[in-house]
């Protein structure tokens, strides 16, 4: 429907909002006398007055409902778990790629001794893809990504967002993200940027499987996350180390395509 208003400005009041949500525009249309009826694929706009004849049957972008995977999202993720694993291996051998891991997103204390906890306790939250750098028989958690397949509503936003939040609690310098899977033509949806705000990257395939494009960027990605991860757990832990680099700026920056 926006493309069409935004053609067909002549056909407007002077005072009419030139942008906005479609629910807005249908709002406002409304407030000024206008009939609005949606259907199943268009919507249909009715002048005040002239109730006989619709103006336009414009198309309605609905999100992709979720493509069908046997075993659902959560084979889907699994499925992508090689290919990420050859794909950052051959860059750095210490990089790891795990699905389904439960991540601790709170450290309790339940005792000290002295002034040093003595008993503790954690609650875990499960992350759909988890890459971890594996050191000396030790790891560490480097970048989480959620995974969606079709569309993501409000509330997923907000609860996925929200466990990033909690998962950094306990790991300041993770890196956590959002993957969707089969989108079609659509990009990613605004919500996401509106309440994915403790999202450090988020992302959108064509299809179930990426191209190699797509594939392409999200190795980088996940690599440059990494790296990132890597600088911030130096920049937050070795401030005080005689080998430490000294910085004078820190900027995050905002990269869209």
């Amino acid at each position: 429907m926006k493309p069409w208003l935004r053609a067909h400005r002549a056909e407007l009041p002077p005072d009419f909002p030139p942008q906005g949500t479609s629910h807005r525009l249908r709002s406002a249309l409304r407030r000024h006398g206008w009939i609005v009826q949606e259907g199943e694929g268009d919507v249909r706009l009715y002048r005040p007055g002239d109730e006989d004849a619709a103006l336009t049957a414009a198309p309605v972008e609905r999100p992709p409902a979720p493509a069908r995977v046997p075993g659902g999202e959560r084979a889907w993720v699994r499925g992508l778990v090689p290919g990420l694993q050859a794909a950052l291996r051959g860059a750095d051998p210490t990089l790891e790629v795990r699905d389904g891991h439960r991540l601790p997103y709170t450290r309790e204390v339940l005792s000290y001794r002295g002034t040093r906890p003595e008993r503790e306790t954690d609650m875990r939250y499960e992350t759909d893809l988890l890459v971890v750098e594996q050191v000396d028989g030790e790891w560490t958690p480097r970048v989480v990504v959620e995974a969606k397949l079709g569309s993501v509503t409000t509330h997923d936003a907000i609860t996925y967002s929200q466990k990033a939040a909690t998962h950094k609690h306990v790991h300041p310098y993770l890196r956590y993200g959002i993957i969707l899977g089969g989108r079609r033509h659509h990009p990613l949806p605004g919500r996401l940027f509106r309440h994915g705000a403790h999202f450090d990257f988020m992302l959108s395939w064509t299809g179930l499987t990426a191209s190699a494009d797509e594939f392409e960027q999200f190795r980088t990605l996940l690599l440059e996350e990494v790296a990132a991860s890597r600088l911030l757990q130096d920049l937050m832990f070795n401030t005080r180390g005689r080998t430490r680099l000294h910085y004078s700026m820190l900027r995050r920056p905002v990269l869209a395509r």
